[in-house]
């Protein structure tokens, strides 16, 4: 599982370190934005990107989308089933 945000990627590992998370990976979109702006996921007036659930195959291709309602959680089963249908797909 990989996110990604705008934070800093000092901020990231804090967090991590805080929050005892040791199985995802991080990735930061600071300084330029270049992810959000590239994906139109970035919500410029506040310099943080759209919470969203991507599933991509072994081929970089996305399966799946969800984009959360601000203030909303994910749809984890969602997500987990089309992860699920991609693994079954590429066996």
């Amino acid at each position: 599982i990989i996110t990604i945000s705008t934070n800093t990627a000092q901020g990231q590992d804090s967090f991590a370190k805080k929050a005892n998370i040791s199985n995802l990976i991080f990735l930061s979109d600071n300084p330029n934005f270049d992810f959000g702006k590239n994906t139109g996921l970035l919500i410029e007036e506040m310099g943080m990107l759209r919470r969203t659930v991507l599933v991509v195959d072994e081929k970089n291709i996305i399966r799946y989308v969800d984009f959360v309602p601000s203030g909303g959680l994910p749809d984890i089963k969602g997500a987990l089933n089309a992860a699920k249908q991609v693994l079954l797909e590429s066996s």
